[in-house]
């Protein structure tokens, strides 16, 4: 939508006014009803999706301990950030996702069980194919799109600091050869979103 606009990501969140609510990061993890409804006027997409656009999706399932109002208890969020179901700085890609997508990274990378893209089925890069060191985007503000790690041997060699700085959209990924990898991660996302497949391929309600 920024980029429609032609504006910065942080302009168009105080025009929408989400900096009222907190920093911008705390819009991915859960909107406020008040929130919502002002997205929904403002934008036109349905206030169900705006709340499927959040990690609040995996809230009762996956992420159980995320607060109501994350952005009322800093604390608790930290915990919850730091707990094993969410690397917020590490970054998981498919680079056919990011060049189709223009490098829009959806939320489900920063979950750790997410290991295969279904729709390209290859599985998710993990680090740099140059340097292989892992790859960090800052989420307030613009995400990775070629890596920044340092790399030692040139300082060693040639006495200057360097980043990497290769695209990671240029990545070649792994291919899934075993088809029973592809069910597993269906299954998986199906269970951390509370959501399952019924024998036509639509969604239900998991009773769970």
């Amino acid at each position: 939508m920024a980029k429609h606009r032609a504006v910065e990501p942080a302009a168009l969140a105080r025009e929408l006014h989400l900096h009222r609510d907190g920093a911008l990061s705390m819009a991915q993890m859960r909107l406020s009803e008040q929130v919502v409804r002002r997205l929904h006027r403002k934008t036109g997409v349905d206030e169900a999706a705006l709340h499927q656009m959040t990690l609040a999706r995996y809230a009762g399932n996956a992420l159980p301990h995320l607060p109501l109002a994350p952005w009322a208890y800093a604390s608790a969020v930290q915990q919850w950030r730091s707990s094993a179901w969410l690397s917020p700085h590490r970054a998981r890609w498919c680079a056919p996702c990011l060049r189709e997508g223009d490098f829009r990274w959806p939320l489900s990378w920063m979950l750790p069980w997410t290991f295969v893209c279904l729709q390209h089925r290859v599985f998710m890069a993990t680090e740099c194919m140059r340097c292989l060191s892992p790859v960090r985007y800052d989420r307030y503000s613009t995400l990775a799109r070629s890596c920044d790690a340092r790399v030692d041997e040139r300082w060693e060699r040639y006495g200057y600091d360097e980043r990497c700085e290769f695209p990671i959209g240029l990545h070649r990924p792994l291919p899934v050869t075993d088809d029973s990898l592809l069910l597993h991660q269906e299954r998986i996302n199906a269970c951390s979103t509370g959501i399952r497949r019924s024998p036509t391929g639509s969604s239900l309600p998991s009773r769970r």
